[in-house]
């Protein structure tokens, strides 16, 4: 049976490039579903916290603030400092640093950091402080499937939004000449139209293996490599930092952080397409597969703010998104529905 669990962000920063290549090579060496980023000073880190999700960050506390500046250790506790009261963000930070200082521990514990640790770092040591962080950070998710549960998931939705919100109004305020660029947020809504059927007809454990499978359809380490295999072009379903949750039941929810509507929409064609591939004989056996109900149908809705779905907050989004969804459900067809400009629930494939 496949893995469904999604890949465990970690953010790494440090000016060093060889520090981090080092802890970069410990921590997939540790575990291979890590997806790693790097940033070499404070407006990086700033700049990739601001657009998406981490489980963990390492933070060395001596970083240059710029592009070109000296590393000094009051940027990376001013860099806290954001991340914790501006930011608001709830990821486990790991401060690190060379300097040895025993009251500078105590002061970044106190600005909320989830642990200190001084160089040179200890391989076995900084792999079971980070698999711990994350363990820590990923508490909110669903057991069957490896998915967020739909508490955690919203929680996630709501900061992203208001991060959307922020960028917007940042972006206007910025803007001198021309229309300002418009940051998005987009999530698609899944449900399975034959679910009881296959309950019915198999078992309720063939239906959990058929969660499992519709789960891995956007969530399997496949679909983060290259479809055309050119090794240029790089088209994903989903990227490792999108983040998907199991409503419940046979309901899951997928949302996008800087993605338009019609980017989703092709992200919902093509989940839609991979389910389709998959015959539950696949799954059960061919000997126990019976004809009447041989494939898994899902109905799909989708929702982008600010545009076309201009709403005050994450929960009007869930429902544009979940409302559509019962509108492919009324058709029948697996077509993607979803709300235009004015309101108006549209079939985005006809």
């Amino acid at each position: 049976m496949i893995d469904t669990k999604r890949d465990i962000s970690v953010l790494i920063v440090d000016d060093d490039t060889l520090v981090l290549r080092t802890i970069s090579k410990i921590l997939e060496v540790s575990d291979e579903s890590y997806f790693i980023e790097t940033a070499t000073n404070v407006d990086r880190l700033l700049d990739l916290v601001s657009k998406t999700y981490w489980d963990t960050i390492l933070l060395d506390l001596s970083i240059p603030l710029h592009d070109g500046d000296s590393p000094d250790p009051k940027n990376g506790l001013h860099a806290l400092d954001v991340l914790k009261t501006e930011y608001n963000i709830t990821t486990p930070i790991i401060a690190i640093t060379g300097y040895n200082e025993v009251e500078l521990s105590d002061i970044v514990l106190d600005k909320g950091a989830y642990y200190f640790l001084n160089k040179p770092v200890h391989a076995k040591y900084l792999s079971a402080i980070v698999k711990n962080s994350t363990r820590f950070q990923m508490s909110g998710f669903d057991g069957l499937t490896g998915l967020l549960n739909r508490k955690t998931f919203e929680e996630r939705l709501k900061s992203e939004f208001e991060r959307v919100i922020r960028k917007n109004r940042n972006n206007e305020s910025l803007c001198v000449n021309g229309e300002a660029t418009k940051s998005s947020l987009s999530i698609v809504y899944l449900d399975c139209d034959n679910f009881k059927q296959i309950n019915d007809s198999y078992s309720h454990l063939a239906g959990d293996m058929i969660l499992k499978k519709i789960s891995s359809a956007f969530m399997d380490e496949s679909v983060y490599r290259p479809l055309n295999g050119n090794g240029q072009a790089f088209k994903f379903i989903i990227r490792p930092y999108d983040l998907a949750a199991r409503f419940g039941g046979d309901e899951f929810c997928i949302f996008l952080p800087e993605t338009d509507h019609l980017s989703v929409l092709t992200v919902a064609r093509r989940i839609r397409d991979m389910l389709k591939n998959i015959t539950i004989a696949d799954i059960v056996g061919s000997e126990q597969s019976i004809p009447d109900v041989s494939t898994i149908s899902v109905s799909i809705g989708i929702a982008t703010y600010p545009y076309p779905n201009n709403i005050s907050n994450y929960e009007e989004l869930i429902t544009l998104a979940d409302y559509a969804m019962y509108g492919s459900k009324i058709e029948k067809k697996g077509d993607i529905f979803g709300y235009n400009q004015s309101g108006t629930l549209v079939n985005f494939d006809l």
